[in-house]
Formats: structure tokens, sequence, C-alpha cells
């Protein structure tokens, strides 16, 4: 019997910069070969973990880190081919769920297709604010003029759900301001 609500969560720590407000484990990525190296481990470890939970179905797999949405076609792909290798994905749950956060700037029309065809359910578009003052001042760097773009490009690729996330409270964030990104 599957485990009520169970969840795998695959971190993946690199972003292109980090924010100020960011306490997530994320360190800043230096280059490619540190994203294979990291993907390769990140591989063995699941390939050990399968062993220890082959009784459970996950009714909800997460993908966060840092920024996800820099993994290439090519790297969403392998890397969704040895979860779905790896652990049982109880697509039959009324909770079931395939997860990621995605930073605006990082995603591709080429990397939303490879998310939809690796079974993503839900983006999480981490855009924080529309405010390029804001975003400076919280050292957030962002082409905010692409983000409507991308929101666009996930709803027009059958990936069923995607979130506008922002956040409240952020350094040089006004009321009005905050309630202007929001509208």
């Amino acid at each position: 019997d599957p485990i009520p609500d169970s969840r795998l969560y695959i971190h993946f720590p690199f972003c292109e910069n980090i924010c100020h407000f960011c306490g997530f484990n994320a360190v800043k990525m230096r280059d490619a070969a540190q994203v294979e190296r990291y993907l390769a481990a990140l591989k063995k470890e699941m390939r050990l973990v399968a062993g220890r939970v082959r009784k459970m179905r996950f009714n909800q797999l997460c993908m966060g880190g840092g920024t996800p949405s820099l993994l290439t076609p090519r790297q969403f792909r392998e890397l969704f081919s040895e979860i779905y290798s790896c652990f049982a994905l109880n697509k039959e749950s009324r909770t079931f769920g395939i997860e990621i956060e995605c930073h605006p700037d990082s995603l591709t029309l080429e990397k939303v297709k490879a998310m939809a065809e690796c079974g993503i359910t839900h983006v999480a578009l981490g855009i924080q604010s529309l405010d390029s003052k804001v975003l400076a001042l919280n050292g957030r760097l962002q082409d905010s003029r692409r983000v409507h773009e991308m929101y666009k490009a996930v709803l027009d690729s059958g990936i069923p759900n995607v979130a506008a996330e922002m956040m409240c409270g952020l350094k040089g964030q006004t009321e009005a301001g905050y309630l202007k990104d929001i509208g």
C-alpha cells in the first residue's frame, strides 16, 4: 500500500546569482561541468535511496533549489528518466503532481517543452517582484519583460498549473508597489 501523502524532493542547489533574501541551500553556479558532476552524484544517490523505498509510491515530486530551471532540456530528460526508473510515482492519486521551481530568466521555450515532456504538472515561476529598483536592492537579477512571455509559454505547453510567486516585504518594497506587482 502506498504511504498516504508521500512526497519526494529533489534538490538542485545552483543559481546564476544568489539573491539577498535567499535562505535556501543555494550556491552560485560556476560552470556546466559543476552541474554535470552534481547530476551524476544525484543519480547515484537516487539509485542508492531507491533500494530503501521500493515499497513506497510517491504522490508528489517537488524539485527546488536553487534554480532547477537552469538545467538544459537534455539534462531534464536524463534526470527525469532516472527518477522514473528509480521511484514509483502514484499518478492515480488525487494529490499527484510534479512541481518545479523556475526563475523566469532561465526558461526558454525548449526547456518548457522538455519539462512538459517529462510530466511536470506544476511550475512555480519565482518572479518575486516586477519593480526593477526593488529587485536591484535585493540582489535579484531578472528581466521582468520576459515574465509574461515565459508565463504564457508554460500555459501553452500543456503543463496544467503555473503559479506566479511574488514576495512581500522585500527591501525597498512599499505596500503600493507590492499591490501593483500582484495586480
